[in-house]
């Protein structure tokens, strides 16, 4: 029915002048859509109705949801299932640490149990009917949508708050050290143009004070800058996860569409390559080239790097 419902309003965008024939076929299809769903009493039954798929892929959830159908989706019997799918058919009420064998071990209750641990063995099956179940267990969490949103966000919370803090480090650590490193460029600059050998040397002793003095934040943010830069490597699982799901359901002839998360998902994977390229061919340029260079050698390229590009 919602495909037809669809159908009849591609004809309507196709032949305006069908509008109200299309429009009254669409109300009598809405009222037999609606008068089914309360005629069908087992649940499992109308749930696989609504689940059921066509040759794009897509429900008849999703179809009324796309089309905005209110007065299906808002149907007490359809708002049921939205709520069974969001949430799994299993009960959440546990705990995580009723499902763990070392916990019920040792903190079980000695009296109830003589012997707790013989229940508990690692080769005896745990037998749970009836137990409650955490939703942060691998069954429920492929079978709840809200178990998985949640672990989403909380992983989203952990990758930005750890983003947040390195690239804090690495502003708080450029703007304390800026004017030592723009001292060390503007000698440079003046030592490129010195005819004057005493003048040179004189130089020289300014940039190697200067380098001791940042020598311990130069590694502090070449520290964090590899953590960004690896971080950034982990930017492209978001995208490759949506070419692969985009490869695999062409293949299967299913419906794909490109949302605006995943406009987001390609626009940091666009930034993460533009900072892995100034990471490679800037930052750390010519540092691992020599495996018999030394740490000091190390750091004074590293300084040097840091110096050319502290504009970046």
């Amino acid at each position: 029915m919602c495909l037809l419902y669809e159908l009849l309003l591609n004809i309507i965008k196709k032949f305006f002048s069908l509008n109200n024939i299309c429009r009254s076929i669409m109300k009598t299809t809405m009222d037999m859509a609606i008068a089914y769903i309360e005629s069908v009493d087992d649940e499992n039954f109308l749930t696989a109705v609504m689940l059921e798929r066509d040759f794009s892929g897509r429900d008849a959830l999703r179809i009324a949801v796309e089309l905005e159908l209110l007065d299906l989706i808002q149907a007490p019997k359809i708002e049921a299932i939205i709520k069974r799918i969001y949430n799994s058919d299993y009960d959440q009420a546990g705990d995580l640490f009723e499902m763990s064998t070392p916990y019920k071990i040792v903190f079980g209750d000695k009296n109830a149990n003589a012997d707790i641990e013989s229940s508990f063995r690692f080769y005896k099956k745990r037998e749970l009917t009836g137990v409650p179940q955490s939703q942060w267990m691998f069954e429920i969490f492929k079978e709840s949508m809200n178990a998985r949103i949640m672990a989403s966000g909380i992983m989203s919370v952990i990758f930005t708050g750890v983003s947040a803090v390195l690239f804090e480090n690495v502003i708080s650590t450029t703007a304390n050290d800026l004017d030592k490193f723009l001292q060390i460029r503007s000698i440079k600059e003046q030592l490129m143009v010195s005819g004057d050998e005493n003048e040179i040397i004189s130089m020289l002793e300014q940039i190697n004070a200067l380098a001791a003095q940042l020598a311990a934040d130069a590694s502090a943010l070449l520290s964090n800058w590899q953590l960004i830069c690896f971080m950034c490597w982990l930017n492209f699982s978001f995208m490759i996860q949506h070419v692969v799901t985009f490869i695999f359901t062409k293949k299967l002839n299913r419906f794909y569409s490109f949302g605006i998360l995943h406009v987001t998902d390609l626009a940091l994977m666009v930034c993460s390559i533009l900072f892995i390229q100034w990471y490679n061919n800037f930052l750390t340029a010519n540092l691992n080239t020599d495996p018999n260079l030394s740490q000091t050698e190390k750091d004074m390229r590293l300084m040097g790097n840091i110096t050319a590009n502290i504009d970046y």
